[in-house]
């Protein structure tokens, strides 16, 4: 009796400590909270010969923030991946010039397409072709993480074309569709 005593609360003490100590994962899907958000077209008229800088944000401002819906209490979040995934169509004149894509993660829209809020290095764009599919998987930091553990977070990609030249007049389409966005998240309990 008296041993079931001392054995039984020094068990449940250790297996506490293991809980805290392995972290368990969880997937929150971002992309239904997204909606009509997820696609689009970009459309500009453009003039044979001429230079363009196109910098687009996507989704447009005031779509990007995303309430985490789910019930964490007395967890905490010890890191946190985000992988997405978006296919980038082009239509119209030939066209040359630099395109990439950068994607990021914060608490809110004012910090949303600022230096600190990146994820991973911007994505250049095969302009060559038709149709691109870019993705990557990134590691949040403590801010974006922080962000997670606020249950809002803000994502958003921006698409920055240089020096954007086509060879005759024409209308530029780029359609944008996410397919993947998704947060995978470790949290141990306690």
């Amino acid at each position: 009796m008296i041993l079931s005593r001392v054995i039984l609360p020094a068990l449940l003490i250790v297996v506490l400590a293991a809980c805290k100590a392995i972290p368990i994962p969880l997937e929150i899907d971002l992309l239904a909270k997204l909606g009509d958000a997820a696609s689009g077209t970009i459309e500009k008229e453009i003039v044979a010969g001429s230079a363009y800088d196109v910098r687009k944000h996507i989704p447009e401002a005031g779509e990007s923030c995303l309430v985490l819906d789910d019930d964490r209490r007395g967890v905490t979040l010890v890191h946190a991946n985000l992988t997405y995934e978006l296919d980038l169509a082009y239509d119209g004149p030939p066209i040359s010039g630099v395109v990439e894509v950068q994607a990021y993660l914060a608490a809110d829209e004012e910090a949303l397409f600022s230096d600190a809020a990146a994820l991973g290095a911007p994505v250049r764009v095969d302009l060559a072709s038709p149709t691109v599919t870019l993705g990557d998987s990134v590691r949040l930091d403590r801010y974006q993480i922080a962000a997670v553990n606020d249950r809002r977070v803000c994502v958003g990609l921006l698409l920055v074309g240089t020096d954007l030249s086509a060879e005759e007049d024409g209308v530029a389409s780029i359609g944008y569709d996410v397919k993947q966005l998704r947060l995978r998240i470790s949290f141990s309990v306690f």
